[in-house]
């Protein structure tokens, strides 16, 4: 493979012209290169190869890397009085924590994690989609059967979600406290697609599962709206180390979403050598 594919610095150098070279030619069963888009969000800017899947679906090219996930100094916000009263507030109401510690049980430590390049869906699809994935080892099944693919490993999820940025949320440290982040909220980042092209993390109800076991990633299927926890501890629940710690067997009957993704080198070896 191009050395750009498995360095997300390396690919971030490329034009969109470059993007287009190293990706026309990757051997891909079931899978066409569509177009190269520029993607923009959190300060990174990048060529976007897009994919069609067999089925019709969008898939974005993810490069590989070493990055440093979770919640790392650079990631801690700095709230505003305005801010800070709210936290107050419902924290003597519902006995939540001094935020700071709010922040340590609900985000991944800081870690540096290898990923390899990976074709990833550009937006998620319901659970009920998957009739008969009743639990979690039906769904890998499913996926399976759909051309080898699967769900993303708790580490690939949030380097696709943070996209090369390293900040709290995926477009910067931003939060908007006054309004929650659900319907029609007017914040433009939440809606855009990130860096890497994906719709992600843009709604706490829309929940997605990944490869290990009771990880709930991208959202917390609104138990901060409906606990009443105000827009502060909403919107953390679509920051990239966000993990909701409340995942059970009801809440996975309750629906979540499916985002399909393959290694490249998975998605190459099906259809042979490379050429070139």
């Amino acid at each position: 493979m191009h050395p750009s594919l498995s360095d997300l610095a390396a690919w971030d150098r490329l034009s969109d012209e470059g993007c287009a070279r190293v990706t026309e030619l990757l051997p891909l069963r079931g899978f066409t290169l569509d177009r190269v888009e520029r993607h923009t969000q959190g300060g990174v800017s990048r060529g976007v190869a897009l994919f069609r899947h067999r089925d019709g679906a969008t898939f974005a090219l993810v490069p590989g890397g070493v990055r440093t996930l979770g919640l790392t100094d650079a990631r801690r916000i700095t709230l505003d009085a305005r801010a800070k009263a709210g936290w107050s507030l419902v924290r003597d109401e519902y006995g939540l924590p001094r935020f700071e510690d709010h922040l340590r049980a609900v985000m991944r430590p800081a870690r540096t994690v290898t990923v390899d390049a990976l074709l990833v869906e550009t937006h998620p699809r319901p659970l009920d989609g998957y009739l008969g994935a009743w639990d979690h080892d039906a769904l890998t099944d499913l996926l399976r059967e759909e051309g080898g693919l699967r769900l993303l490993s708790d580490d690939e999820w949030e380097y696709a979600c943070a996209a090369g940025t390293d900040t709290l949320w995926r477009w910067g440290n931003q939060c908007p406290n006054d309004v929650l982040p659900y319907g029609s909220v007017d914040f433009a980042p939440l809606r855009a697609p990130n860096a890497f092209g994906l719709a992600i993390a843009h709604d706490p109800y829309a929940w997605e599962f990944v490869r290990e076991r009771g990880v709930m990633r991208g959202g917390d299927g609104g138990d901060a709206i409906c606990g009443g926890h105000g827009a502060l501890a909403t919107w953390l629940t679509l920051a990239s180390p966000y993990v909701w710690p409340g995942l059970d067997a009801d809440t996975y009957r309750d629906g979540g979403f499916v985002r399909r993704a393959v290694t490249l080198r998975d998605a190459m070896r099906e259809s042979g050598p490379s050429r070139g």
